[in-house]
């Protein structure tokens, strides 16, 4: 399954996870949230992200908030090797 990323278009944290999938060349979905008609406040949203905020990382009926830790898990799972998010602690 492909990854879904529920997004805010002019949302920098969206925008870093976007890069992130994007320089790694991992197959993604894009799935703009309208902030201004609400599509974040609805009972659907929340089962996504109790928060009711974004973006959000979909895989495969894991749903994960919080940009960093998104990023480090699509690191993790789909280039663990990378320099983008090196193994070695003091690295990072």
């Amino acid at each position: 399954m492909v990854l879904k990323l529920y997004y805010l278009e002019d949302g920098p944290p969206s925008l870093s996870c976007r890069q992130t999938l994007e320089a790694l060349e991992v197959p993604f979905e894009i799935v703009n949230v309208s902030f201004y008609h609400g599509e974040h406040m609805t009972e659907e949203f929340e089962k996504k992200n109790p928060q009711k905020e974004l973006p959000v990382l979909e895989d495969d009926g894991f749903f994960l908030s919080e940009s960093v830790a998104m990023m480090q898990y699509i690191c993790d799972k789909f280039k663990p090797n990378s320099p983008l998010y090196p193994t070695d602690p003091k690295a990072r």
